[in-house]
C-alpha cells in the first residue's frame, strides 16, 4: 500500500535538540531548586511541556514555567540544528508527490520559537500544534486532525518520530508507524512498524510505503 501522505515528528527526528532541551530544562528548574540529569529529563520527550512537570516532580504553576522556560531557551537557541540528511529527505519525499506535514508535542509559542528558523512551513503543508487539539500523543488525535487537514486517508499516511508514545498515537490513528533508531536507546523496543537506522533507510522504506 503506497504512502500518499507522512507526518514527522520534530524533536528528536528532524531536529536535533536533545541538549537544547535538557539544558533550557536545567535552566528552568533550578529557579525552583531542581536539578535534572539526561535520564530523568527523557520522561518528558514525546509530550507537552505542562504534562512534563508532574513527571519530573517539578509542583509549579506552568504559565511561570513557560515563562522560565522561554527566557532559558534563548541562551541556547542556536545550537539547534537539522540532521544532517533531514531537509534533504523532506525535499525528496516532496518531489515524489508525497504530502509532508508536522505532528509536535509543541505548543505554539514554542514551535515559533524553537523552529522558526527552519522555515518548515517551506517544506510542509501542515503543521499541527499542542493548541490544535484537547488531547496529544499517545492519543491518535494529533495525527487525525493532520489526516484532516490533509484530505488523506490515515491508513496511507505513515508518521515517523522517535519515541513509544509516537509509535502509540500512530497505531491509534490507523497510520503506519516509523521510530528513528538516532534518538532512542532501544528503538526496536517500541513496536513500530519499521526502524529507520538513517535518512537513506528511512527515504526508501517511505518511498516503498
Amino acid at each position: 500500500m503506497r504512502f500518499t501522505h507522512i507526518a514527522f515528528d520534530l524533536d528528536g527526528t528532524l531536529v536535533d535538540t536533545e541538549q537544547v532541551l535538557l539544558k533550557t530544562w536545567q535552566q528552568a528548574a533550578r529557579g525552583y531548586g531542581r536539578e535534572l540529569d539526561l535520564n530523568e529529563f527523557r520522561v518528558a520527550f514525546g509530550i507537552t511541556t505542562e504534562d512534563a512537570l508532574g513527571p519530573l516532580g517539578l509542583d509549579v504553576n506552568p504559565s511561570e514555567f513557560a515563562r522560565r522556560w522561554n527566557d532559558a531557551y534563548a541562551d541556547f537557541a542556536d545550537e539547534a540544528a537539522f540532521f544532517p540528511g533531514a531537509r534533504e529527505l523532506l525535499l525528496s519525499l516532496a518531489s515524489h508527490g508525497l504530502g509532508l506535514g508536522a505532528v509536535t508535542s509543541r505548543e505554539r509559542d514554542e514551535y515559533e520559537r524553537f523552529f522558526g528558523k527552519f522555515r518548515l512551513d517551506e517544506l510542509m503543508d501542515q503543521v499541527v500544534l499542542a493548541d490544535d487539539t484537547e488531547r496529544h500523543k499517545p492519543a491518535p488525535d494529533p495525527l487525525l486532525h493532520f489526516a484532516r487537514l490533509a484530505v488523506a486517508d490515515p491508513s496511507h499516511c505513515a508518521y515517523v518520530g522517535d519515541q513509544p508514545s509516537d509509535v502509540q498515537a500512530a497505531r491509534a490513528a490507523g497510520f503506519a508507524s516509523c521510530i528513528v533508531a538516532w534518538s532512542h536507546p532501544h528503538p526496536e523496543e517500541a513496536g513500530a512498524d519499521f526502524v529507520a537506522h538513517d535518512f537513506d533507510e528511512l527515504e526508501r522504506w517511505l518511498l516503498a510505503g
